[in-house]
């Protein structure tokens, strides 16, 4: 059980990004799917989340 819930928590970052792919720049995407694979899974996260949050306000 505590396996599953690592596996899920591993890739929820993956499918945060996969969900926002189309509107990242090619630079964005490689840069946080960059940091995820080097394991700053935090950065990433506030990355994304600095980039969807700045698109929202624009419109």
């Amino acid at each position: 059980m505590d396996d599953v819930r690592m596996i899920d928590e591993t890739c929820a970052p993956y499918r945060l990004l996969a969900s926002i792919r189309r509107r990242l720049t090619v630079q964005q995407y490689r840069t946080i799917r960059g940091q995820l694979r080097a394991g700053d899974v935090d950065g990433a996260v506030r990355g994304m989340i600095r980039l969807t949050d700045g698109e929202k306000h624009e419109t």
